[in-house]
């Protein structure tokens, strides 16, 4: 069983291997090619760390980032169906 306890910070990013981020790449590529804009998201997760693009790539796409509790605490909220394992 879970335990709960105290929201953990911010998820690190992940950048994976070279195979995720061309797969990445291709999403992207895809959504321009349908002549429109890519918009990532990061869910709120309790997960210690996220999938990130490259450092270069993140500065030039757009990301919605929610991992953060501190800045999106309601969305950690058990009431939503997050739970806090430790």
């Amino acid at each position: 069983m879970p335990l709960r306890g105290p929201p953990r910070p911010a998820a690190g990013k992940e950048r994976g291997d070279l195979v995720s981020q061309r797969a990445l790449e291709r999403m992207v590529s895809t959504v321009h090619h349908a002549g429109a804009t890519p918009l990532l998201l990061v869910a709120p997760t309790p997960a210690d760390r996220n999938f990130f693009p490259t450092e270069a790539r993140e500065h030039e796409l757009q990301i919605l980032d929610f991992s953060d509790v501190r800045k999106y605490p309601g969305l950690f909220a058990p009431s939503i169906g997050s739970t806090w394992i430790t």
